[in-house]
């Protein structure tokens, strides 16, 4: 009898050690991008496209802050410094279970002259 009452607690002992770990813990699904900006640049976002129209002669070579939720991670890290006159930025956020989410970042010049 003691043999079994002993047997009983070491199993009620481990399940709580193993529960107390943190092995059944789920990861966070979030992967979005939760925070953008540029000095001076009014950035609009549209689902996953992220846009940005400059005045005529303004630089196209910006340096980008953006923020995802806690135990995701930013490819490419931030700040970012992209000259998007050679084209577009992807940027993917993944989140602690690994589902991707990539966003297109766009900036152009208008027709409007720049302001001295």
């Amino acid at each position: 009898m003691k043999k079994s009452f002993f047997v009983s607690v070491l199993v009620v002992v481990f399940a709580v050690f193993a529960e107390g770990c943190g092995g059944s813990k789920d990861k966070s699904s979030d992967n979005i991008i939760t925070g953008f900006s540029t000095d001076n640049v009014t950035w609009a976002i549209s689902g996953n496209n992220v846009t940005a129209t400059l005045c005529k002669t303004a630089s196209l070579n910006l340096t980008l802050t953006y923020t995802a939720p806690k135990g995701a991670t930013v490819t490419p890290a931030s700040p970012v410094t992209h000259n998007f006159a050679n084209g577009s930025l992807t940027v993917t956020v993944t989140a602690e279970n690994g589902k991707e989410n990539k966003y297109t970042i766009t900036a152009q010049n208008n027709t409007t002259p720049c302001s001295e």
